[in-house]
């Protein structure tokens, strides 16, 4: 497995309860799960898959050249966190993990918060969200084997940020 998945599902998986596995709809380029009352749009060029073999992950979106990843996951928090909270206590664990973690920053067209983080092999993004009146936190994560790629793979990170909503 190439660093940057492993560095991925660690840094999902340490953070993430294990709630069960969801089930979802995929529609082209849509993703939706009544479960978890979410819908991402998956930036072109990218595939999607709704294998949920890890708990709490629910959507893997792969590119080919460059070779990135991506993963839309969701937890249920056991306590009320807003998304600048959740943030702090992610980057606080990853860091712990061995990653160097950028301070997370508002993503003000959202109000998530995200983070650059890496280990000098892989090189990650991630956006953590808990929408108001909510104890449910989404996290998306890029996933790349350099510096560089990440940079380039920034605008369809983002434009898959911005197409979260949360169903009523």
């Amino acid at each position: 497995m190439p660093s940057a998945n492993k560095a991925l599902i660690i840094a999902i998986i340490f953070f993430a309860s294990f709630s069960g596995l969801a089930h979802a709809d995929l529609d082209g380029e849509i993703y939706k799960s009544d479960e978890w009352r979410v819908s991402l749009e998956s930036p072109k060029g990218w595939q999607l898959s709704e294998d949920s073999s890890y708990p709490s992950i629910l959507l893997w979106m792969t590119h080919r050249r460059p070779d990135a990843r991506m993963l839309f996951a969701a937890e249920t928090l056991e306590t009320h966190l807003d998304s600048q909270s959740y943030a702090t206590v992610t980057a606080k664990k990853l860091e712990k993990l061995g990653f160097r973690v950028r301070a997370p920053q508002l993503h003000s067209a959202t109000g998530a918060y995200w983070m650059d983080f890496d280990n000098g092999k892989s090189f990650l993004r991630q956006a953590v969200l808990v929408p108001a009146d909510t104890n449910t936190g989404y996290s998306l994560t890029l996933s790349t084997n350099d510096n560089r790629t990440r940079g380039q793979l920034l605008r369809a990170f983002d434009l898959s940020l911005r197409s979260i909503r949360r169903k009523r």
